[in-house]
């Protein structure tokens, strides 16, 4: 890979090291850190909502809990904490490799392939052997029906 086409992405702010994190939690645990700050366990589905559904990444912005509830917690130390992305790296072919850094700093390597190989019977480009109908031409001029994405299951993956 050439180092050129490294693309460093701010995905997420830094994560403040003394900070605990809500993401990763399922809806029992965000209950039980609810009860545990002395609110009902119901605030924890609020919680649960906003990160996994809506997507928010600052505590401040879960417009579903009190002003002083979200300050408060942000006094604590919590904040959301997702998996940023740290590093990318684009292929020629379109494939595109991305590594993600979670709160203790630890990655994990994610890959994209924008088209199939040919081999499985679902590639029906022209190049594939397949009926030869392939959608609208993608980003490298080429048409495909699907992509694949690959998460690793370990930690530590060696990009580069």
């Amino acid at each position: 890979m050439n180092p050129s086409q490294l693309v460093s992405l701010d995905a997420n702010k830094p994560l403040r090291e003394s900070s605990k994190q809500l993401f990763g939690f399922d809806g029992a645990g965000l209950a039980a850190q609810m009860v545990a700050a002395g609110e009902p366990a119901w605030r924890g589905r609020q919680v649960a909502e906003a990160i996994y559904r809506q997507r928010v990444a600052e505590i401040d912005r879960i417009s579903t809990l009190p002003v002083k509830l979200r300050q408060r917690l942000i006094g604590q130390g919590w904040q959301i904490g997702r998996p940023r992305i740290s590093q990318v790296f684009t292929s020629v072919d379109g494939t595109e490799r991305y590594l993600v850094q979670g709160a203790d700093a630890l990655t994990v390597e994610t890959v994209w392939m924008p088209e199939g190989d040919g081999g499985e019977g679902g590639d029906d480009g022209p190049d594939a052997g397949g009926r030869g109908d392939a959608e609208p031409a993608g980003p490298m001029g080429k048409g495909w029906h699907r992509a694949t994405i690959c998460v690793s299951s370990q930690v530590g993956c060696a990009v580069n």
